[in-house]
């Protein structure tokens, strides 16, 4: 497992470096923030694939916690699916061998436009179950919220492709 797990988090730290352009020389001003022109919608997916983003997450948060807790002492707090989240932007932009690893490690059974619009179909329903827990009079009946906020930072001077801003809209 340890093989297969290291080598995601190194592809996280090179994916971006894949995923742009060169738009601006490193000497000029900062360029603006990237971000798609479309607005977020819920994608469309099927029971199937839902199905199959889920087994997915269990699995790769099974094999982080094992992971990560066979190196640690003490507590471990992690957010698997918010990781699997983040790490689905940067294999938005991920090709070849790459883009094949990542698949792997994190459980991306679908092909990508599949798995994308399924683990946005989940996020949109994990969101959906905070709203369905309204407070009660001493917020005794609100149970845990659950906020996912990511985002992907790139090296100054570099862009990303249109069609990778819109991809990762679908996380934000």
């Amino acid at each position: 497992m340890r093989s297969r797990f290291i080598p995601a988090l190194v592809v996280l730290a090179m994916t971006a470096a894949a995923c742009g352009d060169t738009t601006q020389a490193a000497d000029s001003d900062p360029a603006p923030a990237s971000v798609s022109d479309l607005s977020r919608v819920t994608s469309a997916a099927s029971a199937s694939d839902i199905d199959a983003a889920v087994a997915g997450n269990r699995l790769f948060a099974v094999e982080s916690y094992l992971e990560l807790a066979s190196a640690a002492d003490g507590n471990l707090v992690l957010s698997p699916a918010s990781i699997r989240l983040a790490l689905a932007m940067t294999w938005a932009g991920a090709s070849g061998a790459t883009a094949e690893q990542m698949a792997e490690v994190l459980h991306f059974d679908l092909p990508p436009d599949q798995m994308h619009a399924a683990l946005n179909a989940v996020d949109a329903l994990l969101a959906s179950r905070n709203l369905e827990m309204a407070p009660g009079p001493d917020d005794e009946e609100r149970k845990v919220v659950l906020t996912i906020a990511n985002a992907l930072w790139g090296q100054d001077g570099y862009g990303f492709a249109s069609d990778f801003l819109d991809t990762c809209l679908l996380y934000t």
